[in-house]
């Protein structure tokens, strides 16, 4: 049994044609988790991504469902919500190389017992109560609503409607580059400066937690990104940068 008492209610999506199942995992995530919870059930993958704007907490999501299945489902979930904690159901299916490619934590067969479905299903609510505590952000962009992990992003520049947010692994929100979003970079500036974020220039603002060195002209990125440091923001970047890494420690790169 897992007692959470920090005020979070935790969204849990379901999504599997057979509400039986359906109505079976619901019961055991009551029976193993002490907390506030908030069930979201589907019974098509069509269902669920037309309520993609919830930002879901855990997903259980048959491989085989009728039309869009369960692997197209969750890759299309994972451009808006990349670190929902992610189980994929079966009675016969095998993990395929697409559907790892979504980066399910679990897989589980419905044919488990209990005691090895109670075991599995603690073991994804404890992630999932681990994945929250990690600081993000919520924002708009041209997919709908994202939730992005302040870790995840090295920086963040201006563009014509709003921002362009830079990842360390794009892939990983199934994007190219970079998402754009609509907000502002003084609005994320807002957000994101108690997490060490500084601009280093009038056009982006840089996380300092990926910065390996810089000096009074340009900074270098984790991954070998390089951008210019403007002389007006220069001393206010080096006096954010240190305080960023006094806090957390390390900092050896100012030149």
């Amino acid at each position: 049994m897992i007692n959470v008492n920090n005020g979070v209610n935790y969204k849990i999506a379901i999504c599997d044609d057979d509400m039986n199942y359906v109505e079976y995992i619901k019961n055991l995530i009551r029976e193993c988790f002490m907390g506030k919870l908030e069930f979201f059930t589907y019974n098509s993958g069509e269902r669920l991504l037309r309520d993609s704007e919830v930002m879901h907490d855990a997903l259980f999501i048959d491989m085989q469902l009728g039309g869009i299945d369960g692997t197209e489902t969750a890759r299309k979930l994972r451009a808006r919500n990349r670190n929902a904690v992610l189980v994929f159901c079966s009675g016969v299916v095998n993990p395929t190389p697409e559907s790892i490619k979504v980066t399910p934590y679990r897989f589980l067969l419905k044919q488990f017992d209990d005691k090895t479905m109670r075991r599995e299903i603690t073991e994804i609510l404890e992630k999932m109560v681990r994945s929250y505590k990690e600081e993000y952000i919520l924002t708009r962009t041209e997919e709908g609503l994202a939730r992005i992990y302040v870790n995840d992003i090295a920086y963040i520049s201006k563009a014509k409607r709003g921002s362009s947010i830079h990842l360390l692994e794009p892939e990983k929100y199934e994007v190219k580059d970079e998402l754009l979003t609509n907000l502002h970079v003084s609005v994320l500036y807002e957000q994101l400066h108690k997490y060490g974020f500084e601009f280093a220039h009038n056009s982006y603002l840089v996380n300092c937690r990926w910065v390996v060195r810089f000096d009074k002209t340009y900074l270098v990125l984790e991954g070998g990104g390089e951008l210019n440091i403007s002389r007006s923001h220069y001393n206010e970047f080096k006096k954010g940068f240190i305080k960023f890494w006094d806090k957390y420690g390390g900092g050896d790169g100012v030149d």
